[in-house]
């Protein structure tokens, strides 16, 4: 805007006022210059490091909705413990050799052991979070077995 207004009053000017006004108007910019705050340290990083839309945190990560894996492993057991780094996970791949994984452990079929819960393991895999979880049984609650009758001795 201040551009514009000084280019309709030059035009206005005669040649030497024009050239008494652009020698005013460069001297003060130069100071202008000099006297411009530095820009901020955190403006001179990429613009990938802004964080524009907020830091990402794997921790508050939603693992509710996390699909299914499709691999071939079953969960035989875990131990989810405080501190992560000391739980563990059982693993069976194909129902037959079963083997104990810990966080960062990489699996049959390339996934990596994400985070170990209480009911299930996160993997991570080709970028994608897959959920393993501890097969659910049915509980089949059937009436007590009733006593035998007492039979007498004969007296």
């Amino acid at each position: 805007m201040g551009t514009l207004v000084l280019l309709l009053l030059l035009s206005a000017m005669s040649i030497k006022q024009t050239l008494a006004v652009i020698k005013q108007f460069r001297s003060q910019s130069s100071a202008t210059q000099q006297a411009v705050t530095p820009v901020p340290a955190h403006l001179l990083k990429p613009i990938s490091h802004w964080h524009l839309f907020g830091a990402y945190d794997p921790g508050k990560l939603d693992l509710k909705g996390v699909p299914d894996t499709s691999l071939n492993l079953t969960l035989v057991g875990l131990i989810a413990a405080t501190p992560s780094s000391a739980s563990q996970a059982i693993i069976a791949i194909s129902d037959a050799q079963q083997k104990v994984y810990r966080k960062g452990d990489t699996l049959p079929g390339g996934a990596k052991l994400y985070k170990i819960l209480s009911d299930r393991v996160i993997l991570s895999r080709e970028g994608r979070y897959e959920a393993l979880k501890l097969p659910e049984q049915q509980l089949n609650f059937e009436p007590a077995p009733r006593a035998l009758p007492v039979q007498g001795n004969g007296e």
